[in-house]
């Protein structure tokens, strides 16, 4: 049965503070960028329901990713 409600103890909730706790450790992966783009496609193919869940948890913190990416560091700004 899908549910496209997140909660609290939903294991699939995902934040922007996970995404970037985590996001330095893909370098350690030490695998082709290609490689995330076959994951997204195989678990889009695999897990559709997981990927729509997932994608919709994207949109909710997409705007906090985006703008962290953007933050100008102090001596950027001179």
């Amino acid at each position: 049965m899908e549910n496209d409600r997140f909660t609290d103890d939903d294991p699939l909730t995902y934040t922007a503070e996970d995404y970037f706790s985590q996001l330095t450790s893909i370098d350690q992966d030490d695998l082709h960028p290609e490689f995330h783009t076959y994951a997204t496609v195989w678990i889009r193919s695999n897990f559709p329901v997981v990927y729509k869940r997932l994608a919709k948890s994207f949109r909710r913190n997409e705007a906090e990713i985006y703008a962290h990416a953007q933050t100008p560091v102090q001596g950027e700004l001179f």
